[in-house]
């Protein structure tokens, strides 16, 4: 089951947690565009920059879709209905995202931890 972090959740974590510092170092440079990063083992896997979040996660994952599987995936700002719709049929270890819409919650409820 996937991990929801909140960007505003960071400060209560464990930061010795190397995807997740990865995937803040990466994201960070990106608050003002549409990325998606793909974390193993604190290696970027896939980074991608796109007009939406949607196309962003496609494209960060076509650039190594068998080793996204159960490793972390960051967004730098609020996904959309259509990506949430999506992370929730996905295989993560953990997702980071900005903050999520109240009206997606919905599809995360059953695999939230």
């Amino acid at each position: 089951m996937a991990k929801y972090i909140y960007v505003e959740q960071i400060k209560d974590l464990n930061l010795e947690n190397k995807n997740l510092i990865t995937a803040l170092a990466i994201i960070s440079e990106f608050w003002d565009v549409c990325c998606c990063v793909t974390i193993k083992d604190g290696t970027p896997i896939g980074v991608a920059l796109a007009p939406t979040l949607f196309e962003a996660k496609l494209k960060a994952l076509d650039c190594n879709p068998v080793e996204a599987l159960n490793q972390t995936i960051a967004f730098s700002d609020f996904i959309d209905e259509q990506t949430a719709k999506t992370l929730s049929k996905m295989n993560f270890n953990t997702i980071i995202l900005p903050k999520l819409n109240e009206n997606y919650k919905k599809y995360f409820e059953k695999i939230d931890t």
